[in-house]
């Protein structure tokens, strides 16, 4: 646990809205007052029990990581931002403003005019750790059936609008002393290849970036938080939170799996 928890005064002055858009929510979402967007989580039935009884639990990127798997869950990139080799010729006529260059100076390479060459090897940053749950912004066939083989998945939970879900986060944790101290952060994964291409990929905001080519058919969405609001990030040892949403069941159903889906 953490030690230093602001007081109740200061939390509620931190922040005045139940969540924020990430950059590519922001694109969808931007501007509307009371966004809809029904999400999916799928789980194990022998859980669907826990959600039924107000019972939640939040985990952490860095959880994630353990398993060098590119099957379902498991992701060794997390927490860690790689990027593909490259090389400048001459520094003197390139353009400072550009996504590439923004990117470069995002990920700590500070290049200035009149460098001349220069090589640089892939890159690997290591990124600040959140609290993180994870949906799917689409359930059918496919994607049941891959969760099924990937992690034994056999339950679908449709979360009737991922905005008021977090609200409902936002009202426990806000009252309390949990130090997920705020608003979730609402956003897609950005699916791509990896090691990111920093001449196409922006990745000067905080984004989530998966491998296109093993995570692609997750459809994700997420939400996630950090300790404050400087985001400094949480310890990669940090335990999930279990929270207790009295009227949680207002938020979700339970979705009826066709006999043909399950075998």
């Amino acid at each position: 646990m953490f030690t230093n928890i602001p007081d109740l005064e200061t939390r509620l002055k931190m922040v005045r809205h139940p969540y924020l858009l990430g950059p590519k929510a922001k694109q969808v979402f931007g501007g509307i007052k009371n966004p809809v967007l029904p999400v999916y989580k799928f789980l194990h039935a022998k859980h669907v029990k826990y959600w039924k009884s107000g019972s939640l639990r939040i985990g952490t990127l860095a959880s994630y990581t353990p398993q060098e798997s590119h099957g379902g869950k498991f992701d060794p990139l997390e927490i860690r931002l790689e990027a593909a080799p490259f090389t400048i010729i001459e520094t003197q006529n390139m353009d400072f403003n550009s996504l590439f260059m923004r990117n470069l100076d995002n990920l700590g390479h500070k290049i200035r005019p009149g460098f001349g060459h220069v090589h640089v090897g892939r890159t690997s940053i290591i990124r600040r750790n959140r609290h993180v749950f994870c949906t799917s912004d689409t359930c059918n066939e496919q994607i049941f059936r891959k969760w099924k083989s990937e992690e034994g998945y056999d339950a679908v939970i449709k979360i009737h609008n991922i905005f008021e879900f977090s609200r409902a986060i936002y009202d426990v944790i806000i009252l309390s002393t949990h130090t997920l101290c705020g608003p979730a952060v609402v956003d897609w994964v950005s699916y791509t290849d990896i090691p990111l291409n920093l001449w196409h990929v922006d990745c000067t905001a905080y984004k989530h970036f998966k491998d296109a080519s093993f995570f692609g058919w997750q459809k994700e969405m997420r939400l996630t938080w950090c300790t404050d609001a400087k985001d400094k990030g949480i310890p990669k040892n940090a335990e999930p939170f279990l929270l207790t949403i009295p009227n949680l069941t207002d938020y979700f159903e339970e979705v009826a799996i066709p006999d043909h889906w399950l075998t």
